[in-house]
């Protein structure tokens, strides 16, 4: 079984390019999923 893990990073409060909070969501998929 592949099991992989993917990252989506969401940012709030940016000025310029600082920001304030950076939230990662991550989660994992695989190829035999039978329950989400």
């Amino acid at each position: 079984n592949e099991r992989h893990v993917t990252c989506f990073y969401v940012k709030f409060g940016c000025k310029h390019t600082e920001c304030i909070t950076t939230i990662v969501f991550c989660w994992q998929t695989a190829s035999d999923i039978s329950s989400v």
